[in-house]
Protein backbone atom coordinates (compact mmCIF):
# COMPACT_ATOMS: atom_id res chain seq x y z
CA UNK A 1 0.00 0.00 0.00
CA UNK A 2 3.16 2.15 0.72
CA UNK A 3 3.95 2.03 -2.92
CA UNK A 4 0.41 2.33 -4.22
CA UNK A 5 -1.17 5.84 -4.98
CA UNK A 6 -4.93 6.21 -4.85
CA UNK A 7 -4.35 7.94 -8.47
CA UNK A 8 -2.26 4.57 -9.43
CA UNK A 9 -5.69 2.94 -9.22
CA UNK A 10 -7.47 5.27 -11.44
CA UNK A 11 -8.09 4.86 -15.23
CA UNK A 12 -10.68 7.14 -16.80
CA UNK A 13 -9.28 7.50 -20.05
CA UNK A 14 -12.12 6.29 -22.73
CA UNK A 15 -11.23 3.50 -24.83
CA UNK A 16 -7.63 2.93 -23.06
CA UNK A 17 -7.96 -0.87 -23.06
CA UNK A 18 -9.20 -1.24 -26.73
CA UNK A 19 -6.24 0.54 -27.47
CA UNK A 20 -4.03 -1.58 -25.58
CA UNK A 21 -5.42 -4.75 -26.74
CA UNK A 22 -4.08 -3.31 -30.72
CA UNK A 23 -1.01 -2.51 -29.78
CA UNK A 24 -0.50 -5.73 -28.00
CA UNK A 25 -1.68 -6.89 -31.15
CA UNK A 26 0.86 -4.92 -33.76
CA UNK A 27 3.92 -6.31 -31.75
CA UNK A 28 2.45 -9.90 -30.90
CA UNK A 29 0.74 -10.04 -34.44
CA UNK A 30 -2.77 -10.97 -35.80
CA UNK A 31 -2.49 -14.44 -36.33
CA UNK A 32 -5.26 -16.70 -34.42
CA UNK A 33 -2.43 -17.70 -32.05
CA UNK A 34 -1.10 -14.70 -31.33
CA UNK A 35 -4.61 -13.31 -30.00
CA UNK A 36 -5.33 -16.26 -27.98
CA UNK A 37 -1.94 -15.10 -26.28
CA UNK A 38 -2.95 -11.09 -26.38
CA UNK A 39 -3.85 -10.36 -22.59
CA UNK A 40 -5.02 -6.71 -22.98
CA UNK A 41 -7.75 -8.52 -25.79
CA UNK A 42 -8.97 -10.81 -23.24
CA UNK A 43 -9.42 -8.40 -20.84
CA UNK A 44 -11.68 -6.56 -23.04
CA UNK A 45 -13.73 -9.49 -24.45
CA UNK A 46 -14.07 -11.13 -20.84
CA UNK A 47 -15.68 -7.65 -19.32
CA UNK A 48 -17.76 -7.44 -21.92
CA UNK A 49 -19.14 -11.27 -21.69
CA UNK A 50 -19.01 -10.61 -18.02
CA UNK A 51 -22.29 -9.02 -17.65
CA UNK A 52 -24.11 -10.55 -20.48
CA UNK A 53 -25.81 -12.84 -18.25
CA UNK A 54 -27.26 -10.32 -16.40
CA UNK A 55 -29.03 -8.39 -19.53
CA UNK A 56 -30.20 -12.09 -20.21
CA UNK A 57 -32.06 -12.38 -17.19
CA UNK A 58 -33.14 -8.90 -16.86
CA UNK A 59 -35.15 -9.87 -20.07
CA UNK A 60 -36.40 -12.88 -19.42
CA UNK A 61 -37.59 -12.48 -15.82
CA UNK A 62 -38.40 -8.75 -15.23
CA UNK A 63 -38.94 -7.51 -18.93
CA UNK A 64 -36.92 -5.26 -18.53
CA UNK A 65 -36.53 -3.22 -21.63
CA UNK A 66 -33.49 -2.39 -23.75
CA UNK A 67 -31.94 0.96 -21.48
CA UNK A 68 -32.86 -0.79 -18.44
CA UNK A 69 -31.07 -3.49 -19.34
CA UNK A 70 -28.08 -1.28 -20.13
CA UNK A 71 -28.27 0.95 -16.95
CA UNK A 72 -28.30 -2.18 -14.55
CA UNK A 73 -25.32 -3.93 -16.14
CA UNK A 74 -23.73 -0.07 -15.59
CA UNK A 75 -24.91 -0.06 -12.23
CA UNK A 76 -23.35 -3.76 -11.56
CA UNK A 77 -20.39 -2.63 -13.01
CA UNK A 78 -20.14 0.50 -10.98
CA UNK A 79 -20.56 -1.85 -7.66
CA UNK A 80 -16.69 -3.83 -8.68
CA UNK A 81 -15.17 -0.86 -9.56
CA UNK A 82 -16.11 1.00 -6.46
CA UNK A 83 -15.23 -2.29 -4.83
CA UNK A 84 -12.38 -2.65 -6.42
CA UNK A 85 -10.82 1.27 -5.58
CA UNK A 86 -11.95 1.23 -2.18
CA UNK A 87 -10.48 -1.98 -1.28
CA UNK A 88 -13.96 -4.01 -0.49
CA UNK A 89 -15.34 -1.22 1.10
CA UNK A 90 -12.31 -0.43 3.84
CA UNK A 91 -11.79 -4.52 4.20
CA UNK A 92 -8.18 -4.35 2.29
CA UNK A 93 -5.84 -1.93 3.28
CA UNK A 94 -5.88 -0.19 -0.15
CA UNK A 95 -7.11 -0.13 -3.69
CA UNK A 96 -6.00 -3.72 -4.87
CA UNK A 97 -7.11 -3.17 -8.37
CA UNK A 98 -7.61 -0.60 -10.87
CA UNK A 99 -10.78 1.63 -11.42
CA UNK A 100 -11.42 1.64 -15.25
CA UNK A 101 -14.08 3.74 -17.09
CA UNK A 102 -13.37 1.07 -19.79
CA UNK A 103 -14.74 -1.59 -17.81
CA UNK A 104 -17.99 0.41 -16.91
CA UNK A 105 -18.94 0.66 -20.70
CA UNK A 106 -17.86 -2.69 -21.85
CA UNK A 107 -19.71 -4.44 -18.28
CA UNK A 108 -22.62 -1.81 -19.95
CA UNK A 109 -22.68 -3.34 -23.31
CA UNK A 110 -22.23 -7.12 -22.45
CA UNK A 111 -25.20 -6.47 -20.20
CA UNK A 112 -26.90 -4.91 -23.24
CA UNK A 113 -25.86 -7.86 -25.77
CA UNK A 114 -27.06 -10.45 -23.06
CA UNK A 115 -30.66 -8.49 -23.37
CA UNK A 116 -30.66 -8.70 -27.23
CA UNK A 117 -29.60 -12.59 -26.92
CA UNK A 118 -32.70 -13.37 -24.76
CA UNK A 119 -34.77 -12.00 -27.99
CA UNK A 120 -33.21 -14.73 -30.40
CA UNK A 121 -35.19 -17.53 -31.29
CA UNK A 122 -33.95 -20.25 -29.29
CA UNK A 123 -34.22 -18.63 -26.42
CA UNK A 124 -37.00 -16.56 -26.72
CA UNK A 125 -38.97 -19.92 -27.32
CA UNK A 126 -38.77 -20.57 -23.85
CA UNK A 127 -41.22 -20.99 -21.34
CA UNK A 128 -42.00 -17.44 -19.72
CA UNK A 129 -39.92 -18.14 -16.10
CA UNK A 130 -41.79 -15.56 -14.52
CA UNK A 131 -42.26 -17.60 -11.49
CA UNK A 132 -43.42 -14.39 -9.22
CA UNK A 133 -46.13 -13.14 -11.42
CA UNK A 134 -48.08 -16.94 -10.08
CA UNK A 135 -46.30 -17.64 -7.01
CA UNK A 136 -45.37 -15.89 -3.77
CA UNK A 137 -41.55 -16.51 -3.33
CA UNK A 138 -42.03 -18.85 -0.77
CA UNK A 139 -43.99 -21.21 -2.67
CA UNK A 140 -47.84 -20.81 -1.56
CA UNK A 141 -50.15 -20.13 -4.42
CA UNK A 142 -51.08 -16.19 -4.51
CA UNK A 143 -54.89 -15.51 -4.08
CA UNK A 144 -56.53 -14.33 -7.16
CA UNK A 145 -58.38 -10.88 -6.13
CA UNK A 146 -61.64 -12.47 -7.58
CA UNK A 147 -61.57 -15.32 -5.03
Amino acid sequence: CARREASDSLRFVPFAAIAGAFEEATWRGFGPAALLKNGALWQVVLNFLMLMPVGFFLRALWGMKLWEALLGGFAVSLFFELSQLTGVWGLADCPYRLFDFDDLWLNALGAGAGWGLMGLPPFSRLPSPRLHERHLWYGRKRKDRND
